[in-house]
């Protein structure tokens, strides 16, 4: 019998992953729900971030206090809203189910049935942080899932995230280095740049084989090459069909391009510059680069 879904995108976050949500959802023999980041298999509440599902009933979440449910309610209204105003009522029949109805394994499969014999899947980011059991728990409903994880240079993710919260209000000085480091610092975020912890879950549960690691630094750099290589990898019948060279241009969900200031790169370069040397020794490519910019900026440091 057929997996409900074929494959599954685990962040990292801010290194791609709605752009590759937007050029997946384009290609003819792949179908992704409406909604990106369904957010089903973060839900506990030992996890430093539950999601806005963590609440098991519906009545929960329509009226709870709790920042998840508040979350829920923004996430319902702004679906809502955007299936009415666009007239989509095949999608408001999915928003409803979704948002409304108890989550269940069953009832998350069921997410996909519009998808037919098209390949299926989601890209939740914060399943990076999923601790292995709830990865076993994944690879025992879907045994020959296809994982795609998107890595960036931890210390650009970390900046790219302290940029957002910047404009969410949650940091008020991008100057302050106690305020990005208080940031990065905390456990989600420690979590979300764990490349390695993540890679080794993942790889260990369906095997490396099942896992493709891809780069950010390619989006910009080899758009085409990218997405040919993702495409052969889902098993798309023509993989270099899934590149279109005016949408893959396009960045989708980025911040503001903003210098990150001199000591706040030394701050993330120190945090980060051992876990870079891993990650060079365990994938080369571009995490050979990270290395050396890191230790580029140590050392202009230790002269100052």
């Amino acid at each position: 019998m057929e997996q409900a879904i074929q494959f599954l995108g685990i962040g990292a976050a801010r290194s791609g992953s709605s752009w590759l949500w937007k050029q997946l959802r384009l290609h003819d023999e792949i179908w992704m729900p409406p909604v990106k980041e369904l957010h089903y298999f973060d839900r506990s509440l030992s996890y430093p971030s539950p999601s806005y599902l963590a609440s098991d009933s519906a009545f929960e979440r329509l009226f709870g206090r709790e920042p998840r449910n508040r979350q829920f309610r923004r996430r319902l209204f702004k679906e809502l809203v955007k299936d009415v105003v666009w007239f989509r009522p095949s999608n408001l029949s999915w928003t409803c189910r979704y948002f409304l109805e108890p989550c269940s394994i069953e009832w998350y499969k069921s997410l996909f049935e519009k998808g037919g014999s098209r390949l299926k899947g989601e890209i939740t980011p914060a399943y990076s942080i999923l601790e292995q059991e709830d990865v076993v728990s994944i690879a025992e409903s879907f045994p020959d899932l296809k994982v795609l994880f998107l890595i960036r240079n931890p210390i650009y993710r970390a900046w790219s995230h302290a940029k957002y919260d910047y404009t969410t209000g949650k940091i008020s000085d991008l100057e302050n280095v106690n305020e990005v480091k208080t940031l990065v610092d905390k456990p989600v975020q420690e979590l979300r740049s764990d490349y390695l912890r993540t890679y080794q879950i993942w790889a260990e549960v369906f095997g490396k084989d099942q896992v493709y690691v891809g780069f950010y630094d390619r989006i910009e750099e080899d758009p085409e090459g990218l997405l040919t290589e993702i495409g052969d990898f889902l098993g798309i019948s023509s993989p270099e069909s899934l590149f279109s060279p005016q949408d893959s241009q396009r960045r989708v969900n980025a911040s503001k391009s903003t210098k990150i200031p001199k000591q706040v790169r030394l701050c993330l370069a120190r945090k980060y510059t051992e876990d870079l040397k891993a990650l060079q020794e365990l994938f080369g490519s571009y995490a050979e680069e990270w290395v050396n910019e890191a230790e580029a900026v140590l050392a202009n440091g230790s002269r100052q």
